[in-house]
């Protein structure tokens, strides 16, 4: 609907004790992006080199479309005010970061290097979630993460001891479920990975899924393998 739908649209949930949180994808753009076509080849082609916003180059092996380099002073000022006016202007009250291991400038190919602890990734998230807290301290942050534990613990427990909400961590379970409504008694069974503490994780910042727009539909894995 129109802007003022989305308004209504969030004042509602806030009338019923739900909150608003926004879906967000910002380590990657489209060759449509204004922020690509400034300075890119052609007509919808790559970044060139004098993109201040985008590098020339993926830095990570599941980039999708134009990777954003989260360490341009640029960047950081879009990415900022996006978070800001969303929560400014339609009283959103957070967002679910798509893809936020992607937020590296650490060059690698390797999945298994690109899934270690990332200190310069973690100084990256952290700093977004000072500026955001900075305007909105109530903000929430929820990372599609799925990373090392250990970077998954610093970025839950940032900003806690401050009074702050900290991060939640999107915590992948589709098989747990699917198998366990289907009655299967396997590894996958067990659903105590949904309730912290549990892998040696804190005991916050878990948001444990079912099913997400990356997996299949859960209905249809219990009518064909159920």
């Amino acid at each position: 609907g129109s802007p003022d739908d989305f308004k209504a649209f969030v004042d509602a949930a806030h009338a019923r004790g739900s909150a608003g949180i926004l879906d967000v994808v910002y380590n990657h753009a489209t060759g449509q992006s204004p922020l690509i076509r400034l300075n890119n080849q052609g007509t919808f082609g790559p970044p060139t080199a004098s993109n201040p916003w985008a590098n020339t180059s993926a830095r990570h092996p599941f980039n999708v479309f134009n990777d954003m380099n989260h360490e341009s002073p640029l960047t950081q000022i879009w990415l900022d005010r996006a978070n800001r006016y969303w929560m400014d202007e339609y009283h959103v009250d957070g967002y679910r970061y798509d893809l936020s291991k992607g937020f590296t400038q650490r060059q690698s190919n390797d999945v298994g290097a690109w899934n270690a602890y990332d200190a310069s990734r973690v100084a990256l998230l952290t700093r977004m979630a000072d500026s955001l807290w900075a305007a909105h301290p109530d903000a929430l942050i929820i990372l599609e993460h799925l990373g090392d534990p250990r970077e998954e613990r610093d970025l839950a427990a940032y900003g806690r001891e401050e009074g702050f909400p900290g991060m939640m961590l999107w915590n992948k379970m589709p098989d747990e479920y699917a198998e366990s409504a289907m009655g299967y008694l396997g590894n996958r069974a067990s659903l105590t990975r949904a309730y912290p503490p549990n892998n040696d994780y804190p005991i916050w910042g878990q948001i444990a899924y079912q099913e997400s727009h990356d997996e299949q539909w859960q209905l249809y894995q219990l009518r064909t393998f159920g």
